[in-house]
C-alpha cells in the first residue's frame, strides 16, 4: 500500500481579484491509498464556475491516477457563498468555491482595491499586483495566513464591463457622481442582495456581524438623541430619496 501524507491548503480564485473563487483544502495529513476530498460551490451545475469546477475535479483525479479523488457538490448542496469560507477555514469541507469580493474584505478590506473599475487593465494586471508587488502581496499573504489556505487554481468568469452614457469611463476620478445601476434587467445588482439599511444601531450592528454593507437611515422615526454619525455603518442617508 502506499502511503501519502497530505497537508494542503489550497484555494482556486476566479476571473479578476473583482470576481475571485477559491478552492480550498483544509489542513489535514492522511495516511491512505486513496483520499477523497469535498468540493463546494454555490453555483448551478449549467454556470460556467461549477462547469470548470469539475473540470478541474476530474483532471485531478485523473493526473493522480485515482489516488486523490475530488468530488464536486454545486448548487449549495453542502454551504452556500457566505458561509463557504469559514467551512474551509476551519475544515468543515475540504474544498469550495469563494467569491473574493464577498469573503475576503472582511479578512482584509485592503482587497478591495481589486473592486475599482478602472485601476487595473487586465485579469494578468491584477494578478500580477497581488504576486508580485509588495503591497499586494502583503493583502495576499495576509489573507491566505488567516484564511489558512494557498491558491492553486483561476476559475474563469466575466468578462467585468462598467459602462456610463454621461462619459468614458477612463479611470476611477472619471467615476466620481456617478450612481450604479443594472445594465440587465434579468440581473440582480450586488448592492439589492448585500446591502442592509436599518434606522437604529442594532440594524447596523447586525449587518457588520453579517458581512454586508450598512446602510444608516438617518430620517423617518430615527429618535433625536440617535448619534448616527457614531455608528460603524459604511454609508449614511439623510432621506429616501438619497436611496432611489
Amino acid at each position: 500500500m502506499n502511503n501519502l501524507k497530505i497537508r494542503m491548503n489550497t484555494i482556486f480564485r476566479y476571473g479578476l481579484g473583482t470576481l475571485s473563487a477559491i478552492a480550498v483544502l483544509a489542513g489535514q495529513t492522511a495516511i491512505a491509498e486513496n483520499l477523497v476530498a469535498r468540493m463546494s460551490g454555490h453555483w448551478s451545475p449549467k454556470h460556467q464556475s461549477a462547469i470548470h469546477s469539475q473540470i478541474f475535479a476530474d483532471e485531478v483525479t485523473k493526473r493522480s491516477e485515482g489516488r486523490l479523488t475530488i468530488q464536486f457538490y454545486p448548487s449549495k448542496q453542502l454551504f452556500g457563498i457566505r458561509e463557504v469560507m469559514g467551512a474551509v477555514s476551519s475544515g468543515a469541507v475540504e474544498l469550495g468555491g469563494v467569491v473574493g469580493v464577498v469573503s475576503f474584505p472582511p479578512i482584509n478590506k485592503n482587497f478591495n482595491v481589486a473592486s475599482y473599475p478602472g485601476l487595473f487593465s487586465s485579469y494578468e494586471q491584477q494578478r500580477s499586483f497581488f504576486q508580485e508587488s509588495d503591497a499586494g502581496r502583503a493583502v495576499w499573504d495576509d489573507l491566505t495566513q488567516k484564511s489558512n489556505s494557498k491558491l492553486i487554481m483561476y476559475n474563469p468568469v466575466g468578462p467585468v464591463m462598467t459602462f456610463s452614457s454621461a462619459r468614458e469611463l477612463t479611470g476611477i476620478d472619471t467615476m466620481k457622481g456617478l450612481k450604479a445601476r443594472a445594465l440587465l434587467k434579468s440581473e440582480r445588482p450586488m448592492w439589492d442582495a448585500y446591502v442592509y439599511l436599518g434606522d437604529h444601531i442594532r440594524d447596523i450592528q447586525a449587518a457588520k456581524n453579517a458581512d454586508v454593507i450598512a446602510v444608516a437611515a438617518a430620517y423617518g422615526y430615527l429618535s433625536a438623541e440617535a448619534k448616527v454619525e457614531e455608528w460603524p455603518a459604511d454609508f449614511i442617508l439623510r432621506s429616501s430619496e438619497q436611496a432611489l
